[in-house]
């Protein structure tokens, strides 16, 4: 990588985690244990068969798996990691994450507007008993030294942004965001109601619908949106390759872009920062 790459991540509270991808990745079809029994019966350090056991953020943050459990060697990576990564983000804490990653990597906080997408479906959510908190708060040892060492770094970064200067940016976020779902007119919809690349992967989550093209680069699944961001990486690969500059051309449907001045005129949001900087945001920001 260059010397100037710049590196980042999330992590989230251990139990939240833990329950959100015991539904994601269907456990209960493939070991036939509800969420309670899995808690109460399989041991922590049983070998892993798939993507989901215990501990799933020490298992992405590298740990092999015959370390997992051992808080030493978890304390060492977390040391690394906090030198390799200058920013850690915190789902719990997304919309000050989001201002802290925009200042880190020299954005507008327009570049940072997000649906809340692959959200757990209301019917899939089940509140865990304090007794099953209490084991598995216990078999989730490492990924809380990882979480709460990061989520201490987390907040002397806020300290250091200026918790003034965060609130303000904050409710500038959600200005914004609020403008952008009234101009895309964004509806929630349940995965089953949705089709095609806008699809999620899980029926159990939500995710979003809108009107037209215009906006619908927000409401693309990971999936989808990391398959078009390869498209693009490929592309300027193969442009790099060939030592031709990328000629100036008018991305393909282009002629609803002039409209989104207009269309934010017609809603009074003319002439506000906000407004003005959302003028841009409808684009189709991946050069298509």
């Amino acid at each position: 990588m260059p010397a100037n790459t710049v590196f980042f991540t999330i992590v989230r509270e251990p139990i939240a985690l833990f329950e959100a991808f015991f539904a994601f990745s269907r456990a209960k079809k493939r070991t036939g244990l509800t969420l309670e029994q899995y808690i109460r019966e399989v041991p922590v350090d049983e070998k892993r068969t798939g993507l989901f056991h215990y501990n799933t953020m020490a298992w992405d943050f590298g740990m092999p798996e015959e370390k997992l459990n051992n808080l030493t060697d978890i304390w060492d990576m977390v040391m690394q990691a906090d030198e390799q990564f200058g920013l850690v983000m915190v789902v719990e804490r997304m919309e000050e994450s989001l201002v802290l990653m925009a200042d880190y990597l020299c954005w507008e906080l327009s570049d940072v507007l997000v649906l809340d997408l692959n959200s757990l479906r209301s019917k899939f959510k089940k509140p865990l008993q304090q007794e099953l908190k209490n084991i598995l708060q216990k078999k989730l040892a490492p990924d809380y030294l990882i979480y709460r060492h990061f989520l201490k770094k987390f907040d002397q970064q806020v300290e250091a942004y200026g918790r003034g200067r965060m609130a303000a940016a904050v409710s500038r976020l959600r200005e914004m965001m609020a403008l952008l779902m009234d101009l895309c007119s964004f509806v929630r919809k349940n995965a089953s109601q949705l089709a095609g690349k806008y699809r999620p992967t899980s029926n159990k989550v939500e995710g979003f619908k809108t009107k037209g093209d215009m906006c619908s680069l927000y409401t693309l699944p990971e999936l989808s949106f990391l398959s078009l961001l390869r498209q693009k990486q490929r592309k300027d690969i193969i442009i790099g390759k060939t030592n031709t500059k990328p000629t100036s051309k008018v991305p393909p449907k282009t002629t609803a872009w002039p409209s989104k001045s207009s269309e934010l005129t017609s809603r009074g949001y003319n002439n506000s920062p906000e407004s003005n900087q959302l003028t841009h945001l409808l684009s189709p920001s991946l050069g298509y």
